[in-house]
């Protein structure tokens, strides 16, 4: 297997950038560490054959494979494996924060039914005073009037 010296440095460039990039993201907490799991391996492996192809070639014959595209459709069906599990994942997170929106907003409906039924509930759910609808108001304590200047403080 012959790789001109500009294809092995276009490889090994790309998947040295690709290397420390995985670093990059880990490091800024970017990435977390089980994906990381996922991504510096595979990261560090195109690094390794990207700068010396013949060795790609020397595992192939070892595991023997005659053949150097089974090697690369066995590379492309990892990350096959990769994305589909990445997926999965964020199929999963996204049920879950359906869930919790939904949990949320039951939540803050019997807080305001029993608000506005009397039960004198000393929270506010974003809702301001005249009952509308408020986003920007958090679960908070209702706040006591604060007396004007014309007003004794004393009440």
């Amino acid at each position: 297997m012959n790789i001109d010296l500009s294809a092995r440095l276009i490889f090994g460039g790309s998947a040295l950038l690709l290397t420390l990039g995985i670093l990059l993201l880990i490091r800024n907490g970017s990435l977390k560490e089980k994906y990381a799991l996922l991504w510096l391996p595979l990261s560090v492996f195109f690094l390794v054959f990207g700068l010396f192809p013949s060795l790609l070639l020397w595992v192939a014959q070892k595991v023997h494979l005659h053949y150097i595209t089974i090697v690369l459709l066995c590379v492309i069906m990892v990350f096959t494996y990769m994305l589909l599990y990445i997926t999965l994942r964020l199929s999963q997170m996204r049920e879950d924060m359906k869930k919790l929106a939904q949990e949320l907003a039951l939540t803050q409906n019997r807080f305001v039914s029993k608000e506005t039924s009397g039960d004198s509930a000393s929270w506010s759910v974003g809702h301001s005073q005249d009952g509308k609808y408020s986003p920007t108001s958090p679960l908070r304590p209702k706040q006591k009037k604060k007396p004007t200047l014309g007003e004794s403080q004393n009440t």
